[in-house]
């Protein structure tokens, strides 16, 4: 009888262990950051949609958003004006929380234009470059390791 139990224990072991090893490289994104929109005294959560995944050398990619579509949806911000004298300053920051791979082209934000023209992909966000009505931003962020990360896209809008 004893020697059932423990026969079993280690089926379940075995099976639990092999069932944790396949489902590493799931397209689970429940853990994977947060990319949020610092806005004066606000805090805006940004949604993101996965572009791609790497699991080891398998590199998987997915349909990307149409900006086009989903423009009308987008979390908007009003781009700061300078303070006059006396006042404060409204800052706008892009926060990430978790892990995101720390190199050259983990993050980057890519410029559109109000007719969804890609104007420009750096890894800054200089607003003083803005001077037409709108801007879209693409924000995508690599998260998790080197070879084994997902890589999502977030947009948001800013109303100049």
């Amino acid at each position: 009888m004893k020697k059932g139990i423990i026969v079993l224990i280690f089926a379940v072991l075995f099976i639990w262990g092999i069932s944790a090893l396949l489902g590493k490289g799931n397209d689970d994104l429940k853990n994977v950051g947060d990319v949020r929109i610092a806005y004066g005294g606000v805090t805006l959560d940004l949604e993101g949609t996965k572009i791609e995944k790497r699991y080891e050398d398998d590199i998987k990619t997915f349909e990307e958003p149409v900006l086009s579509e989903i423009a009308d949806d987008l979390t908007a911000i009003k781009k700061p004006e300078k303070a006059a004298e006396g006042e404060e300053q409204i800052e706008v920051a892009v926060c990430y929380e978790g892990d995101f791979i720390d190199g050259e082209d983990e993050i980057i934000y890519s410029i559109y234009n109000g007719d969804y023209e890609l104007l420009s992909t750096t890894k800054t966000l200089d607003m003083s470059l803005f001077e037409e009505e709108v801007y879209y931003v693409g924000v995508d962020v690599k998260w998790g390791l080197v070879k084994n990360y997902v890589k999502l896209r977030y947009f948001f809008k800013i109303i100049v």
